[in-house]
């Protein structure tokens, strides 16, 4: 037998083989079908010498995150699992090797599996490229490099769930958790915001902190460049510099390189934490729910509050339902408070085995309520000023403005400095009573990346409709209210157009100048602002125009207007007038 001081032991290795083969068999498999069979049937459809398969590779990025967040999982859970049962445990200990050695038998065993099966994988899909003709490129190396540094850090992570607890079962249950906590703890946090917080909405994106804390998030935005950053619906446009993956020698762009090191350091900090708590793991525990006894509060007050949260909410709607009267703070601390509690003796029962665990548990139980109730009142007190706060003009890249019955978006910097200009005094007015129901909602899109969005439930003061109007009269605003979002370009004239009457259903085709007529007629109501009145004097369009020159078509649809110009347009045009709609003319 080896030396107790050896570092790797063969035989638990070839043992960990013969026992977990199955996991590698299945995660061959699936990468069978997920890109050397890809290749091979894109190289029989088409001329080998318009296959990328550069882009092949890259676009298998994401699929790669997911495997390794599920094979990874099951791999830590499989080479831990003797720490789950005492006489499993108790033979492997008795054996003459170091705990060191057990462990990175165990770990690089469990990575080398997966790592092989992806050298397998690169093998199989070199060979079904150079058969079907296509050139080998640097890029199916750096999936190879991608997909095991993918292993590593999720296997890092499943091996820190199965280090913290002694139960099977608990592993995949642990590791679920934390690869979804950042994620459900903003989501249960945005929605008890919408309760309490005044001007509070959901913004478009998650915040920069949780998608960081939640590795599948980021690693398949980054890698598989897809998510806000990314996104032109959500940032107006593609990034600066943006490089798709295809378009590298590498196959993968520089920042998915800089987050796939990140995470992979992180992972080498977790397999080095979980070597030193294996270390001071006591084998008697194996079975517990948690292996050390300083976890079992941190298990039981993070239960509380987890679990409070959400039964909380429940609780209040489940209670609030048949009554009368506006949102009841006082009655959502008590729901709160009450499933706090719960959760919190829930969770002493779990890991005591008992149920028998009052009055022992009542201090931590009520810290558990007062923290849940703390948390409801700084919400609902705003003590952070939240619903006043307003960004920088110069940090906001694009506005959206949900607002007068329409939305537009704003990205000029001088209509963007009115719009923030225009929060603040909203935010100054808002109403207090929540049976108002016009609403100002605004979504920001910062510079660095991050959102920010607020809603104020508004009465049209004064102070509120010189607000409003500051916005309304935006010549922005008013155009991509005019043409729906589709703004002509300066000098644009059309050659032709159609006329849909939605009261007949008959459509009307337009000459050039008929079309040239309606939208000179439009382009005055813009710049008389008659597009998006504060004080709601509108009247009801009754027809759609579709104006288009070439392959350019601009079309104007807005089911309420105070179109006078144009309205006069089309009664000019012979347009009967029950055709157009409520007549809106001074």
């Amino acid at each position: 037998m080896r030396s107790a001081k050896s570092f790797f032991n063969g035989a638990i290795a070839r043992s960990d083989l013969r026992r977990y083969w199955p996991v590698l068999f299945l995660y061959v498999g699936l990468w069978l079908l997920f890109l050397p069979i890809p290749v091979w049937n894109r190289a029989a459809e088409r001329n080998p010498a318009l296959v990328n398969l550069t882009e092949l590779c890259a676009d298998t990025y994401a699929t790669a995150v997911v495997l390794a967040l599920i094979f990874g999982g099951i791999m830590a859970t499989a080479v831990f699992s003797y720490l789950m049962q005492t006489r499993s445990v108790g033979a492997m200990h008795a054996l003459p090797q170091r705990r060191g050695t057990l462990f990175w038998t165990h770990f690089l065993t469990g990575w080398a599996m997966l790592a092989a099966g992806n050298l397998l994988v690169l093998a199989v899909t070199a060979l079904t490229a150079l058969l079907g003709g296509l050139a080998l490129t640097p890029a199916l190396l750096t999936w190879f490099v991608v997909a095991t540094l993918l292993d590593l850090i999720f296997l890092a992570l499943g091996t820190l769930c199965a280090m913290v607890t002694g139960w099977l079962l608990a592993v995949p249950v642990l590791y679920a958790a934390v690869n979804c906590l950042a994620v459900a703890l903003t989501w249960l946090g945005q929605q008890l915001a919408e309760l309490l917080l005044d001007g509070f909405t959901m913004p478009d994106v998650q915040p920069v902190i949780t998608r960081w804390l939640t590795p599948v998030y980021q690693l398949i935005c980054d890698l598989g460049q897809s998510g806000p950053k990314y996104s032109p619906f959500l940032t107006g446009k593609l990034p600066e510099n943006y490089i798709q993956n295809a378009d590298c020698a590498s196959g993968l762009t520089p920042q998915g390189w800089r987050t796939l090191l990140i995470f992979t350091a992180v992972a080498l900090v977790l397999t080095v934490l979980s070597r030193l708590l294996y270390g001071r793991r006591k084998s008697e525990l194996s079975g517990d729910a948690a292996a050390f006894s300083w976890m079992r509060p941190v298990f039981r007050l993070g239960v509380g509050l987890v679990g409070g949260l959400p039964l909380g909410m429940l609780l209040y709607v489940l209670v609030s339902v048949g009554r009368s009267g506006d949102f009841s703070p006082a009655r959502l601390c008590v729901c709160m408070a009450v499933m706090g509690i719960v959760c919190y003796l829930a969770a002493a029962m779990l890991v005591g085995k008992t149920l028998r665990v009052l009055p022992k548990r009542l201090p931590g139980a009520a810290v558990t309520a007062l923290v849940l109730v703390l948390l409801c009142v700084v919400l609902r007190a705003d003590v952070f000023g939240y619903a006043d706060r307003t960004p920088q003009a110069e940090d906001v890249a694009r506005a959206r403005v949900y607002c007068l019955d329409t939305s537009f978006t704003l990205e000029d910097p001088q209509s963007l400095e009115t719009l923030v200009k225009a929060q603040a005094e909203l935010a100054e007015n808002r109403a207090a009573d929540a049976n108002y129901r016009r609403t100002f909602e605004v979504h920001y899109v910062l510079k660095d990346g991050t959102s920010m969005a607020r809603c104020y439930r508004l009465a049209m003061t004064e102070p509120v409709k010189a607000a409003l109007e500051q916005v309304a009269r935006l010549e922005e605003v008013q155009t991509y209210v005019m043409f729906n979002g589709n703004v002509p370009p300066s000098g644009w004239q059309p050659t032709g157009g159609d006329l849909w009457l939605k009261n007949t259903i008959e459509t009307r085709e337009l000459t050039a100048e008929e079309a040239q007529a309606l939208y000179d007629a439009a382009w005055r109501d813009i710049r008389a602002e008659n597009v998006l009145p504060v004080d709601g004097d509108y009247a009801w369009l009754g027809v759609e125009i579709t104006l288009f020159r070439d392959g350019d078509r601009y079309t104007i649809s807005s089911t309420k207007s105070s179109y006078k110009e144009l309205t006069q347009a089309l009664l000019d045009l012979g347009i009967p007038a029950e055709d157009i709609g409520e007549i809106n003319i001074d």
